[in-house]
């Protein structure tokens, strides 16, 4: 379930070593990297979105008709306002950016790109900005680890520890 945290990544680290004293030894709470988050998101889809090639209004909340502002109050949505992609999942387009455990790296395919360590990526676009910024593909980046935005969260994954 998506958690709107307006912090910084390092905010977001400590809190989920302290979620890990919660839990069974044997599960580690992390955040998912861009691939698996882009997995996710797709839930076995191969279009733009999951629900097809079009943007669709009824499915994200994104600025489809490019006049929200940042000062009118406008802002993230329930979770539940817009159905889940076909594994469940809510609001994998739009609503907010979301902190991966990703680094950046310009070229994905190269496996000896160099990552930027300042610039950690986030995916699935936000309330403020255009859908084609919540498609599916869509890469963004925060330069500094400690970038705070109101548009800014972070999805949970339990992992099995693994040794």
């Amino acid at each position: 379930e998506m958690v709107t945290f307006s912090d910084d990544q390092d905010s977001v680290e400590a809190f989920l070593a302290r979620l890990k004293l919660l839990l069974p030894a044997e599960i580690t709470p992390t955040l998912a990297t861009e691939q698996e988050w882009e997995y996710a998101c797709r839930a076995n889809t191969t279009t733009t979105y999951w629900w097809g090639n079009e943007y669709d209004p009824k499915m994200a909340n994104t600025d489809h008709l490019d006049q929200k502002i940042w000062d009118e109050g406008v802002c993230t949505t329930d979770v539940n306002l817009y159905p889940p992609n076909p594994w469940g999942l809510f609001d994998m387009h739009g609503n907010i950016d979301e902190w991966t455990s990703s680094f950046w790296k310009e070229n994905l395919i190269d496996k000896n790109a160099e990552e930027d360590v300042e610039a950690i990526v986030v995916r699935g676009g936000t309330y403020l900005f255009h859908p084609r910024e919540a498609r599916a593909t869509h890469r963004d980046y925060r330069l500094f680890r400690n970038d705070l935005s109101l548009s800014l969260g972070f999805r949970l994954l339990l992992r099995p520890y693994r040794t």
